[in-house]
C-alpha cells in the first residue's frame, strides 16, 4: 500500500495563528486540520524560531509555511500557494496605564522590543533610525517561546519602552491576560504596511498545489457557512475580507 504523501508545514509559536501551549491550537493550525481532515496526505505542523522559517524553506527542510505575501515577492524561489490566510500589520504598545500611544514618533529615543519576521524587523531598523537621526540600533528582538509575555516582561522591568510586534497577536495576549497591570496599550501602525498572510512553498508538486487549493476552498466555504467566523472569535481575529 502507497503511504500518504507528508507535507511539513513550519510554523511558529504565534497565538492566535498556531498555539503550542494553550487548548486551543491556534486559527489557522484549526484550518488546515479541517480543511485537510478526509484528504490523501499527511500535514505535520513543525515548531520552528520565527525567523528561521524563510531560510528553511528556501533549503526545503520544510514544505510550506506561512508568510507575509511582502517576503515571498523578493524572493524568486518562492511562490503562494494562493490561500490566503490572514492580514499581518505590526502595532505598538506600552505599559503605561494612563498614557495611550499617538504615533509613531514617540518612539524617538526609546527602547524597542521586536518580535517578528526578517522582512519587518529590517523595516523597523530603518524607521528607526531614520526617526532618530542615527546609525545606532534601537531594537532589542525577541524569537522563541513566549515572546510576547517575555516583551512584557521587559517593559516592567523597564528594559525596554514600547513593544513593536504583530497586532493579532498582541491583541491575544492582551485580552488573556488577567492582570491589569500587565494590561497593554495598543495602536494599530503601517510601519510595514498592511500585508496578506498566505502558503507559501518553493515546490511545485501537484500534492503541494492540491493542497494550497484544499486550504483556499475550505476558507472560502466556511466564510460562506459561517463556520470561519466561529473559528475567528475564539481568538479575538477579524476576518481578513474587509482588507481584500
Amino acid at each position: 500500500m502507497d503511504s500518504k504523501p507528508v507535507i511539513k508545514v513550519g510554523v511558529g509559536n504565534n497565538c492566535p495563528y498556531f498555539c503550542e501551549s494553550t487548548t486551543d491550537p491556534g486559527y489557522i493550525a484549526e484550518i488546515i486540520h479541517k480543511a485537510t481532515a478526509n484528504s490523501p496526505i499527511e500535514v505535520q505542523l513543525i515548531l520552528i524560531p520565527e525567523r528561521r522559517i524563510t531560510d528553511l524553506l528556501k533549503k526545503g527542510i520544510i514544505d510550506v509555511s506561512v508568510l507575509p505575501s511582502a517576503e515571498i515577492r523578493k524572493d524568486p524561489n518562492l511562490f503562494s500557494l494562493k490561500a490566503r490566510l490572514g492580514v499581518h500589520f505590526l502595532a505598538l504598545a506600552n505599559l503605561e496605564a494612563n498614557e495611550s500611544i499617538q504615533s509613531f514618533s514617540e518612539l524617538k529615543g526609546k527602547k524597542v522590543v521586536f518580535s517578528g519576521g526578517e522582512h519587518h524587523h529590517r523595516v523597523l531598523e530603518q524607521r528607526l533610525k531614520e526617526l532618530n537621526k542615527s546609525e545606532q540600533s534601537f531594537v532589542i528582538s525577541l524569537t522563541g517561546k513566549n515572546s510576547t509575555k517575555r516583551q512584557k516582561k521587559m517593559l516592567h522591568k523597564k528594559r525596554a519602552d514600547f513593544i513593536v510586534a504583530d497586532f493579532n497577536v498582541l491583541s491575544f495576549y492582551n485580552i488573556k491576560d488577567s492582570d491589569e497591570n500587565m494590561k497593554l496599550n495598543i495602536l494599530p501602525s503601517s510601519i510595514g504596511g498592511f500585508t496578506p498572510l498566505v502558503l507559501a512553498s518553493r515546490r511545485t508538486d501537484d500534492f503541494i498545489k492540491n493542497f494550497g487549493e484544499a486550504i483556499a476552498s475550505y476558507v472560502k466555504d466556511t466564510r460562506r457557512n459561517g463556520e470561519l467566523q466561529s473559528i475567528l472569535e475564539k481568538y479575538n481575529v477579524s476576518d481578513w475580507k474587509q482588507f481584500y
